[in-house]
């Protein structure tokens, strides 16, 4: 008889405590979130492949489930930005899929662009690209008298220096699209401004960012500057759904699933 009632017991525990720990975890998720959005981080989704794998936007296409999560708009996060930083922006004029209209103005279907962080305002970016199997991505950055080149491909998966380990080693799995039109023609140097700041996609070779940008057959080029920053990327909180906002026509995301939360703001 007390065997029984110990197996039953057992059979219980068995059962109950994963539950518990399930509804744990949703508890902690919905918490996470309504903190999150009482200390006035704003919530962002991912759509298209330029952040891939890092990020998951799908293909960008209505239904495809994607990531979503927190990004920090405060003066604060934005003035102690780190190299490597994943932020949200938006794009300037003469731009592709630029953002504001010729006043300055921000567009109406203006989106939040999720990019990182590789250049500094002053800085001289020189990038090239090896047309080898590897297709291998060099950035040499150069501010005032130092100079530290940056190198990703896909041996190494991630962008990493060998000249000083302690400055950043950032890596990551990622197959690259076929798309490679572009990729041999990524070939400049550009000076930085005061306020102006070089963004790429992690999927860099189909990405439109700063290396695009330079790469365009436009004249008066502009970079991205401080006052197109947005946020920075506190968090990815699980996955949603892309639909489409019925009041404005643009991309929402609905039937939002919690996973386990992963923080972006303090590991790059």
């Amino acid at each position: 008889m007390r065997d029984m009632k110990s197996e039953t017991k057992t059979k219980i525990s068995y059962i109950l405590w994963p539950a518990l720990y399930f509804a744990l975890a949703i508890v902690l998720s919905v918490s996470i979130s309504i903190f999150a959005t009482k200390t006035g981080y704003t919530r962002i989704f991912v759509s298209g492949t330029s952040m891939n794998p890092t990020l998951d936007g799908g293909n960008g296409n209505i239904g495809d489930t994607v990531d979503f999560g927190y990004a920090d708009p405060s003066k604060q996060a934005i003035d102690n930005l780190k190299r490597f930083n994943i932020v949200t922006t938006y794009y300037p004029n003469k731009w592709q899929h630029e953002d504001y209209d010729s006043t300055g103005k921000l567009l109406p279907n203006a989106s939040y662009k999720i990019k990182r962080v590789i250049g500094f305002p002053e800085e001289i970016i020189n990038l090239w690209v090896d047309n080898d199997d590897n297709r291998t991505c060099h950035i040499n950055i150069t501010n005032g008298q130092s100079s530290i080149t940056y190198t990703y491909n896909d041996e190494d998966k991630g962008w990493h220096t060998s000249v000083d380990e302690k400055d950043h080693l950032y890596k990551f799995e990622i197959k690259h699209s076929t798309i490679t039109h572009e990729t041999a023609s990524k070939n400049f140097t550009t000076r930085l401004g005061k306020n102006e700041y070089f963004l790429m996609g992690d999927n860099w070779d189909v990405s439109s960012d700063s290396s695009t940008n330079m790469c365009s057959g436009e004249t008066n080029k502009k970079h991205i500057t401080k006052d197109n920053l947005q946020g920075v990327l506190v968090a990815i909180e699980g996955k949603a759904t892309i639909a489409i906002d019925q009041k404005t026509g643009s991309k929402t995301v609905d039937n939002l699933k919690y996973t386990t939360t992963k923080y972006y703001y303090q590991e790059l």
